[in-house]
């Protein structure tokens, strides 16, 4: 750890100066590679599926819309409740695609929300401290902001671990009445709402969660690190080191449970899943499923998983990296095993191992992103999964290096005994890196943020489509070639305009057909 502080400590003093200036505006230079690449060759078009391809899916099942979110597709990260990550626009089709590029300092933006009258909210997250940016969709301009809690000062000794730190922004909610929620570094969740017609932001309510953490010894800290409403409108919240609380939607009054089994504190990375029936929650050790009786959250039923014996590089811990995507019968998370992950297919109702399946090369598979899910009228699902073995840190996809390739579908069937089997579709050899992909319903395309090694430079990023029923590449198109294109964890976003939204080290890039 000294020897991390050592190296790293120069580069948080630059980036800080960097991030104190109040760049907004200004474009992102795509590099020399960009310029010296011919216009012809940003972009392929596999010819097997030809210009303006396009294949919905049908027979699938809806997601219910939440009744104290936004609607599905842009109320979170992961699109809906269910964290799904599938979305019923289109995405771009690679029709003369224009792609644009903001400045934001060194500060990710990572999630992308829009309100019901049409306004792009997102969470920029720097070193110092998250913004909420009231942004243009079109320009991506800033038309308002606000500022979130700073993060704690002892963090700047350690940027590399600041990129792995999911707490204080970089997960947040639309609910009903376009209001972001959010947990904050001052461990509290603010709600704040969006003032109609580009006004600007203001702070509704704040909860003080402090008292609710597990208090350690300085400078350890617990961090919240996401917040969710159920399906009666309370909002719960889980944090870092294995908290799990619900905050009354009526008295406002706060209950909470700690998650420790043979007195071993069980950690909570990721966000967590809203269904009807309960909160669906995934630890190092285990998933869950909570409820409430007599206000107070309390366990459903707890399956614990293969955590594995080491945290792989291209986790953030030892366990799962999954946020839990559920269908209508089921819950779907990644395990930590070895020498191959398993996706790992559970019954909601009781938790209880449906199916499991290995994926990707031995020694070579891990994934740090919630599973894509697609439920159909038939009873089957298809899950999508992506490799993010290697990217130990952000350094790693620096000087032409890549992380494993590997990307998969996986459907689950019923196996005419009452059970259901898994089975592996297809799988592409691209590259997902980091980031966490889309399903377009409405087009039949799996769109990644896939990079190509190469020696030392440059740093070639890609928008990639894949085509769902077969996994084949439809279109590839060059966004830039720079270390600062790295979107680190984030997220692919798809906007009601058929934009397609990439927040990245500097800012955040757009890509839409003209």
């Amino acid at each position: 750890m000294k020897k991390r502080i050592i190296l790293f400590a120069f580069i948080s003093f630059l980036l800080l100066l960097i991030t104190s200036f109040n760049v907004t505006s200004m474009p992102i230079p795509r590099g020399i590679y960009y310029r010296i690449t011919p216009r012809e060759n940003r972009l392929y078009i596999n010819p097997e599926f030809g210009e303006n391809y396009s294949s919905p899916l049908e027979n699938v099942t809806s997601i219910p819309q939440h009744p104290f979110m936004a609607s599905n597709g842009w109320n979170n990260m992961h699109c809906d409740a269910y964290m799904s990550d599938t979305i019923s626009q289109s995405g771009p089709l690679a029709n003369n695609p224009e792609v644009n590029s903001i400045f934001r300092g060194i500060a990710e933006c990572v999630t992308i929300c829009f309100t019901s009258d049409g306004q792009m909210v997102t969470c920029c997250v720097s070193l110092s401290k998250p913004r909420l940016i009231l942004m243009d969709p079109d320009s991506l301009k800033e038309i308002a902001r606000y500022n979130l809690p700073k993060r704690p000062r002892f963090s700047f000794l350690d940027p590399i671990g600041v990129m792995e730190d999911t707490s204080g922004g970089a997960y947040f909610y639309l609910d009903n009445q376009n209001r972001v929620v959010v947990a904050t570094h001052e461990q509290a969740i603010e709600i704040v709402q969006i003032l109609p017609n580009g006004q600007g932001f203001e702070l509704s309510h704040k909860y003080d969660l402090s008292d609710y953490v597990i208090q350690l010894e300085h400078p350890e800290r617990d961090k919240i690190g996401c917040a969710l409403p159920d399906w009666n409108g309370n909002i719960w919240f889980v944090s870092r080191y294995g908290v799990v609380g619900v905050i009354n939607k009526t008295t406002d009054a706060i209950k909470t449970l700690e998650l420790v089994d043979d007195n071993v504190r069980e950690e909570i990375q990721n966000s967590f899943t809203i269904g009807e029936d309960g909160i669906y929650v995934v630890s190092d050790h285990a998933i869950y499923r909570f409820n409430l009786e007599d206000n107070k959250p309390i366990i459903d039923w707890r399956t614990e998983y293969n955590r594995g014996t080491t945290r792989k590089p291209g986790m953030l811990n030892q366990g799962s990296g999954t946020t839990p995507t559920i269908t209508d019968k089921f819950v779907i998370i990644g395990d930590n095993a070895e020498p191959k992950m398993n996706i790992n297919v559970y019954y909601r109702n009781n938790g209880t191992l449906a199916c499991s399946i290995p994926i990707f090369e031995d020694n070579k598979s891990c994934t740090e992103n919630s599973p894509i899910a697609v439920s159909y009228k038939n009873d089957t699902v298809s899950i999508i999964v992506a490799n993010s073995y290697g990217h130990s840190n952000l350094l790693k996809l620096t000087l032409g290096r890549v992380t494993e390739p590997g990307i998969t579908r996986i459907d689950v069937k019923p196996n005419g005994c009452g059970g259901y089997f898994c089975k592996e579709v297809w799988t592409s050899d691209e590259y997902p890196c980091s980031a966490l992909p889309k399903l377009s319903i409405g087009n039949g395309l799996i769109y990644l943020y896939t990079k190509t090694p190469s020696i030392l430079w440059p740093n070639p990023w890609y928008l990639t489509a894949l085509d769902f029923r077969t996994g084949k590449l439809v279109y590839k198109l060059f966004v830039g070639s720079s270390f600062t294109f790295n979107n680190n964890w984030g997220p692919i976003n798809i906007g009601p305009n058929e934009t397609i939204y990439i927040g990245m080290l500097l800012g955040l890039i757009s890509i839409k057909d003209a």
